[in-house]
């Protein structure tokens, strides 16, 4: 795509990862031939009482009194493990929440009329309920020519919203622009691939006579 860039470079990407670990328990029954009948009907009461039990991702099956994590109802197994949970079940669509227009430093209201020499940048306020914006895609589709992703993912540094980081994020172009009006969509996507909704606008550039 001629005369695209994406834009403001300073972002940090800072990746952390929590991992969580526990101890799985596990339960045997009497062999003991010798048992008397007492002893296997309490062997029988306890198979009844047993079900899945969660210590973070790992599952084991257990009594609820003996479960050190989350027991998951008696009669429940392991298999699928309800352990592991889909992050992405209950996730919103991010918002975008409009344009701003930057030339030469500064923000200016639209009609957006610039020379083909001046800094120009499109950049975008935004907020997401699940905070999962970085990692994911911004998509841009330029004069018509169809979408493309910026190479490099959403940076770390946007946070849940623009209130809240105070920063906007988007693309700027290369000098000198080419003459004439030119159109713009863009819309983002989380790491559960959550489309947000889409942005358009279109600014005209003129030479100076």
């Amino acid at each position: 795509m001629k005369g695209f860039r994406n834009g403001l470079l300073f972002f940090v990407l800072i990746l952390a990862v929590a991992l969580g670990a526990g101890l799985a328990v596990s339960c045997s029954g009497d062999d003991d031939d010798d048992s008397d009948d007492d002893d296997d009907i309490t062997d029988d009461d306890d198979d009844d009482d047993v079900g899945a039990c969660c210590v973070g991702e790992v599952c084991s099956i257990a009594t609820d009194a003996d479960c050190e994590g989350e027991f998951q109802g008696v009669g429940t197994d392991c298999d699928p493990n309800p352990c592991v949970t889909d992050e992405c079940a209950d996730n919103h669509a991010p918002v975008l929440l409009g344009a701003s227009y930057l030339v030469n430093g500064n923000f200016v209201d639209p009609p957006i009329d610039i020379d083909p020499e001046d800094a120009f940048g499109v950049y975008f306020e935004y907020e997401d309920e699940d905070c999962n914006l970085p990692g994911g895609e911004f998509w841009l589709n330029y004069d018509g020519a169809g979408y493309e992703a910026f190479p490099d993912p959403l940076p770390a540094d946007l946070g849940c919203s623009t209130a809240q980081s105070g920063l906007v994020y988007g693309f700027s172009l290369q000098n000198p622009i080419e003459e004439g009006t030119h159109t713009f969509a863009v819309y983002w996507t989380d790491v559960c691939d959550e489309q947000s909704n889409e942005i358009t606008g279109d600014f005209t550039v003129t030479a100076a006579d």
